[in-house]
């Protein structure tokens, strides 16, 4: 389909327009093992929280989650939500 006439873009960027930095290219273990490091999403409601992890041969990776609550029918859950992923030097 490719971008429309006059857009351009510098990396991944979500549907809703915003950059994400490397977080598409982010392996999917490396993003949920650093959302297991955090503490439960539910003591920091609608905060975000930066994390660094080891991603072995893609190296450093700073990411930042967003606590969102969840709804799937009667039931509510807090979640942690990977935002950005950046190489970290």
């Amino acid at each position: 389909m490719g971008n429309p006439v006059g857009v351009t873009t510098t990396g991944p960027v979500d549907p809703i327009g915003r950059d994400n930095g490397v977080l598409a290219s982010a392996p999917g273990e490396l993003i949920a093992g650093g959302s297991r490091s955090l503490p439960p999403p539910e003591s920091m409601p609608g905060q975000t929280a930066t994390v660094v992890v080891d991603g072995g041969w893609v190296g450093h990776v700073r990411i930042t989650y967003r606590s969102q609550q969840m709804k799937h029918r009667r039931n509510c859950y807090w979640a942690w939500i990977a935002e950005r992923a950046d190489r970290d030097s």
